[in-house]
């Protein structure tokens, strides 16, 4: 027993001293900065977005309801926001691609949509939706004052998506229980009706706060715009001439290549590690124009943001 613990001993000391002989060398280590560790400028750069209604109306009581939401939505987002241009259906400039009754209901095409929307300079896209108008009865009162009362149940919805990951970062649902008169219940049982006061101020109380819940996230997010074309140094974003950058300005490029799938068919876009600085050196019709600083692995598809 003593000579097989001698051996033991004899055995971990051969390899504890070969261990600590065995040194690594050149190792080298180059720290790459991740797209959430960059240090942001929040510049007065104007973003751009889009929104549009994902129509279920079969009367044309809900399609009045319908164009109410959205025309609120739109114009407290457009109050409460600043350097933000946002495209309605009526504009002459809303892009084809939100023009679908329902334009991210198929993920491989909402996945498509937002990249197409992030290659036209769009920061943000939203889609507003009228749930459902319930007519709803309750009894209520105690004793011989017991009655028959009458509501219309109304329930709205704000999806807000971010175009460079193609993911939706925020969904709000509201709904209000409206009283209205027995005989207005009858006729919109029966169709006959095409507005009720206290719904159309329901939908516009309801419209007013999503667009201010959006607008706080539209403002805080930062300004984004996508590497559309790279020849050599010279790399062209896509950026709108009047969107308020100059030559001097400076953007670090993220990767933006890596795609994500989810449980159910979406896709999504991971952004990455830096892969250059780039400096605008014009600015005109055809697009921003920078340079970078120095060769780099930078692609289509790759995501610039103003750094210090």
């Amino acid at each position: 027993m003593p000579r097989s613990f001698a051996l033991i001993v004899s055995m971990l000391a051969v390899i504890l001293f070969s261990g600590a002989c065995a040194q690594v060398r050149n190792v080298r280590v180059e720290p790459r900065q991740g797209f959430s560790e960059a240090p942001v400028v929040d510049r007065d750069y104007w973003k751009k977005g889009a929104i549009t209604i994902k129509s279920l109306a079969k009367t044309q009581f809900e399609r009045q309801a319908e164009a109410l939401l959205l025309q609120t939505i739109a114009t407290t987002i457009d109050h409460e926001t600043e350097h933000f241009r946002l495209l309605s259906p009526d504009d002459k400039q809303f892009p084809d691609f939100m023009k679908k009754a329902d334009p991210f209901s198929d993920p491989t095409a909402a996945f498509e949509l937002n990249q197409r929307a992030r290659r036209q300079g769009f920061n943000c896209l939203l889609q507003a939706t009228l749930l459902d108008i319930q007519p709803v009865e309750k009894k209520e009162g105690i004793w011989w004052f017991r009655g028959t009362k009458y509501y219309l149940n109304v329930a709205v919805a704000l999806d807000l998506y971010d175009p460079f990951t193609a993911a939706k970062i925020s969904s709000q649902v509201m709904e209000s229980l409206v009283k209205i008169k027995s005989a207005a219940h009858e006729d919109y049982k029966a169709g006959l009706i095409s507005n009720i006061e206290a719904v159309d101020e329901a939908i516009v109380d309801m419209a007013q706060e999503m667009g201010e819940r959006a607008a706080e996230q539209i403002d805080s997010d930062h300004w984004m715009a996508v590497v559309v074309e790279v020849q050599g140094p010279q790399v062209r974003l896509a950026a709108e001439a009047d969107a308020g950058l100059e030559p001097g300005d400076r953007f670090g490029v993220f990767e933006g290549r890596r795609i994500m799938e989810g449980l159910n068919g979406e896709k999504f876009i991971v952004p990455g590690y830096k892969v250059a600085d780039i400096e605008i050196v014009t600015v005109g019709n055809d697009g921003v124009i920078a340079r970078s600083d120095a060769p780099g692995d930078i692609q289509p598809g790759d995501i610039a943001i103003p750094i210090k």
